[in-house]
């Protein structure tokens, strides 16, 4: 005959087991939660403290133990005032795709001009026939895992180890700087045999869909220019401030050539005039002289102050637009979340 207590054991073990089922991932949601507030409070330091990577990789933690698009912002703002502009584009991108309708118009307008100025500051690399699996390092960071979601975007004029590495085996080692909006694609080849059966990979460099030769084993780099010290616009203001300034140097070469020579010719006039007649042709001819050699020398200083006035504006606007092609702005605030 069944007992009370034995259908109660069954019983008691279902509640518990049940209990057990709903209480454990709240606890465990809850415990993340508090792990991700502590995280986001250090990263908030680390910021004010302009120990930006650290910064980063602080929200990073609270982003993978609470999800929440806001902190893409400060991701963002972080990688950017690290100088990692592709990263710094990416969780722009991201803010904005997941924020949507919710972010500010002028928190919005902030970021779209963020973003506008960095795609003019990073460069793409693609891969092409990287086996699934393998790992991606860049500048000596695990980057991601193939197959790749996305491009990977990094810093133009800045030189960047890039490393593929599949079970161990080191498919792709290549030093590069790319130029602004310049793609450039690493492909894997495969070739004959190696003496342990395993393929050996060929990686040849493929630079806006033509295939660029291969680097030797001492120049083991694709190059391409920075963008930011060869636009046209800053070559033309650098060759006019250039021009400008030895303008400027020349007319007050001049300058001192004339008074040097005024002086000499006022001097001769001066020994003369006390032998000869006032309307003496000679004493007339060196008064001339003299007042020419005045005109001339007043004339240069008035030019050098031009052309070094205008060397000075050029040179300023010079540098501001290079500023602005090298840097993104970062506020001065983070965004705060609840979670």
């Amino acid at each position: 005959m069944w007992t009370t207590s034995y259908i109660m054991k069954p019983i008691h073990f279902f509640c518990v087991l049940l209990l057990a089922v709903v209480v454990a991932p709240s606890t465990l949601l809850a415990n993340n939660i508090t792990k991700a507030k502590q995280a986001f409070i250090r990263g908030q330091e680390l910021f004010d403290n302009e120990q930006f990577e650290d910064a980063s990789e602080a929200f990073q933690e609270a982003m993978r133990l609470a999800p929440n698009w806001k902190i893409h912002y400060n991701i963002a703002q972080c990688e950017a005032a690290a100088k990692r502009y592709g990263s710094a584009l990416d969780h722009f991108e991201k803010y904005i795709a997941n924020g949507g309708d919710a972010i500010p118009m002028d928190r919005m307008e902030e970021v779209l001009g963020e973003t506008a100025r960095l795609r003019q500051m990073v460069g793409t690399l693609e891969f092409s026939k990287v086996p699934d699996g393998s790992e991606l390092f860049i500048d000596g960071s695990a980057r991601a895992v193939f197959p790749l979601i996305g491009q990977i975007r990094l810093a133009v004029g800045k030189e960047h180890e890039v490393v593929v590495v599949h079970k161990g085996k080191e498919l792709i080692r290549r030093k590069m700087v790319l130029g602004a909006m310049q793609v450039i694609t690493l492909r894997v080849e495969e070739s004959a045999e190696g003496s342990h059966g395993d393929m050996v990979a060929q990686s040849l460099v493929v630079e806006n869909g033509e295939t660029a030769a291969e680097p030797d084993s001492t120049q083991n780099a694709a190059t391409a220019p920075s963008s930011s010290t060869n636009s046209p616009q800053l070559k033309k203001l650098k060759v006019t401030f250039w021009l400008s300034s030895s303008l400027a140097v020349v007319c007050g070469g001049m300058a001192v050539a004339f008074w040097f020579a005024s002086d000499s010719t006022y001097n001769d006039f001066l020994r003369l005039r006390g032998t000869v007649p006032n309307d003496d042709s000679e004493l007339l001819r060196l008064k001339d002289r003299v007042d020419t050699y005045d005109a001339l020398h007043i004339s240069s200083i008035i030019g050098a102050g031009v052309f070094a006035a205008t060397a000075i504006v050029l040179g300023s606007m010079y540098l501001v637009k290079r500023k602005r092609t090298q840097t993104v702005s970062v506020s001065p605030f983070l965004l705060q979340v609840r979670f």
